[in-house]
């Protein structure tokens, strides 16, 4: 039996919040902040890590909670399949500024 393909199935997005901890799902990595999380499809999971590309901390809060909304409106509306940027995007350390 062949596994079902997961290409097409919308990502559903994996995060526990802690409403304790505002900076939960980011860390500062040599002075710019990343996201971290899981997204499921189907039966198969993938971790992303993300640089926000700011040394903001606030920038970074509000940068997080944009990219968690577009994923979740992906999954709510899975027709429209978002481009892998939207979900996962570069996972490159930005130069600085």
């Amino acid at each position: 039996m062949h596994p079902t393909p997961t290409h097409n199935v919308p990502p559903t997005l994996s995060i526990r919040i802690d409403e304790q901890n505002p900076n939960h799902h980011l860390w500062l990595n040599h002075g710019w902040w990343w996201v971290h999380y899981v997204v499921h499809r189907g039966n198969r999971k993938e971790r992303i890590r993300r640089s926000l590309q700011t040394r903001d901390l606030d920038a970074a809060r509000h940068k997080r909670d944009e990219l968690f909304a577009r994923v979740r409106a992906a999954a709510a509306a899975p027709s429209a399949r978002p481009a892998p940027a939207d979900c996962a995007g570069p996972s490159r350390t930005p130069h600085a500024a």
